[in-house]
């Protein structure tokens, strides 16, 4: 249909744009921190509550959580626990991006900077579901050697299937090929939050 989704640290937190800069659509949901928002392949929405960055009110009681969204607003699947910070099969560290997979599943990254005192201080890692919320797998831990993170913030696949992880805390983009074996890391950016692969 066009336009642009936008998630964004306001009330609604999600909404659909169209090409003219009309709100066309709006899901009537919060979030304690909105971040990160990706689609899978059957036009659903996936959306990452991180929770607060630091000893805020909502600390141990909002976010850690990704909720699925049809495109009507329909919430179709909440992972994770409210307000639980630990790296688990069905908990989260504080979720900042997600991306689906060539084979049609869905990665996330977990684990932003700063986190609440009261929160695991380490286990960053990039998690992988099924698009009906089975966990498959996990990689990576905290550190900063090839295959650690600390705070991993963007996710992109290219045309190989490689992955580019924006590992924003250790300042740089760490590059797997389709097995997760290191290829290559590139430290010629700040703290890269983000990354888009064009076609």
């Amino acid at each position: 249909t066009g336009g642009v989704w936008l998630q964004h640290r306001s009330v609604p937190a999600i909404l659909h744009i169209n090409s003219s800069g009309d709100i066309i659509k709006q899901f009537d949901v919060t979030f304690s921190s909105s971040h990160g928002l990706c689609r899978d392949r059957d036009g659903n929405l996936w959306a990452a509550d991180s929770g607060p960055f630091n000893d805020a009110p909502d600390a141990g009681v909002r976010g850690n959580q990704i909720f699925k969204f049809s495109p009507e607003g329909k919430l179709l699947l909440t992972l994770g626990k409210a307000g639980v910070a630990k790296a688990g099969t069905d908990t989260f560290l504080q979720p900042a991006s997600c991306i689906e997979t060539p084979d049609g599943n869905i990665l996330i990254a977990d684990g932003h900077w700063p986190r609440p005192t009261n929160s695991q201080q380490d286990g960053d890692r990039l998690v992988w579901y099924t698009r009906d919320g089975k966990f498959i797998k996990e990689f990576g831990r905290h550190g900063s050697k090839p295959g650690e993170f600390i705070g991993p913030h963007g996710l992109a696949f290219d045309s190989q299937g490689r992955l580019f992880v924006a590992d924003r805390s250790n300042n740089r983009i760490q590059v797997f090929d389709k097995d997760m074996k290191f290829v290559d890391e590139w430290r010629h950016f700040g703290r890269p939050s983000g990354v888009a692969i064009l076609k």
